[in-house]
């Protein structure tokens, strides 16, 4: 679970790779390349996040992320 985290000002926000069933939520990832990025991640949730000014995305899923729930 990755929960209540400012991660701003970095080339990755917040990465996850090889994962499944994580929570991301609540978490504010601004200002950094890509906000939320997953690799090879599947079944996870990302929810009641905030993903603004970020240069190339704020939510970027890649290689086989699949079934990944995003909301709100």
């Amino acid at each position: 679970t990755v929960k209540n985290i400012n991660a701003c000002l970095a080339s990755l926000g917040i990465e996850l790779a090889y994962t499944s069933t994580s929570i991301i939520e609540n978490n504010i990832a601004n200002s950094n390349g890509i906000g939320i990025f997953l690799t090879c991640s599947s079944n996870n949730i990302i929810r009641n996040n905030i993903c603004s000014n970020n240069n190339s995305g704020g939510i970027f899923l890649r290689n086989f992320s699949n079934d990944n729930t995003i909301a709100r």
